[in-house]
């Protein structure tokens, strides 16, 4: 069976400093759904990390996150994973990446700004019929992917703990099924009423806040 537009799910995970006491639950977790995936439709996984420095993407092997120091390169890294992405696929091919962070933008890298990613995700969204998808904590992740040029259908924001990180791996993991089987569609809400209701009893900021 030919591969070559088999669907791709991709993680980009911050791996900076602040994320360290997280990265082995997410580690855990995105090795579950790989493996829960893996049972679902032929597909391609990906993983991309992300602190001071965009690490690129790295297909269908073993999950491991190392903890990095430094700033947070989120506007460059969501920039950069775009862009390795548009150099080998097109919209013959089916992508959902996933963005998971901790916290905003905060590299010194003039260069990728809120407005640049936004380009990029409207190339991905509006051009390709790609889905793009953000993770945040412990800020606004609504205004901070508003910014981005991320719908708000397809932003979650999650509360900073273990339980918040926990249910929202789990509510990706369930995204990831659902968007393989064609249960969800490029317009469709990705994140439930439930779902962003539990973590706000979490302390996640509200969704319409």
């Amino acid at each position: 069976m030919s591969t070559k537009h088999l669907p791709r799910i991709v993680y980009l995970v911050d791996t900076s400093g602040s994320m360290g006491w997280a990265l082995s639950l997410v580690e855990g977790k995105l090795q579950q759904a790989k493996a829960a995936l893996k049972n679902t439709k032929p597909h391609h996984f990906g993983l991309a990390t992300f602190s001071t420095y965009y690490n690129g993407i790295d297909w269908d092997s073993d999950v491991y996150l190392t903890r990095n120091g430094g700033d947070t390169l989120l506007y460059g890294s969501c920039i950069q994973l775009i862009q390795e992405l548009t150099q080998r696929y097109t919209a013959a091919d089916k992508i959902l990446i996933c963005v998971i962070t901790d916290g905003g933008d905060s590299s010194l890298d003039s260069r990728a700004t809120a407005s640049a990613v936004a380009a990029e995700v409207g190339v991905a969204e509006d051009i390709l019929g790609w889905d793009f998808l953000f993770l945040g904590t412990n800020t606004n992740a609504y205004e901070v992917g508003q910014r981005m040029g991320v719908k708000g259908s397809k932003t979650l924001g999650f509360a900073n703990s273990k339980d918040g990180f926990d249910r929202m791996l789990d509510s990706l993991a369930d995204v990831g099924t659902r968007w393989l089987n064609g249960l969800v569609g490029h317009d469709d809400s990705f994140f439930t009423e439930d779902v962003r209701s539990q973590q706000e009893k979490l302390g996640a900021i509200s969704f319409s806040s």
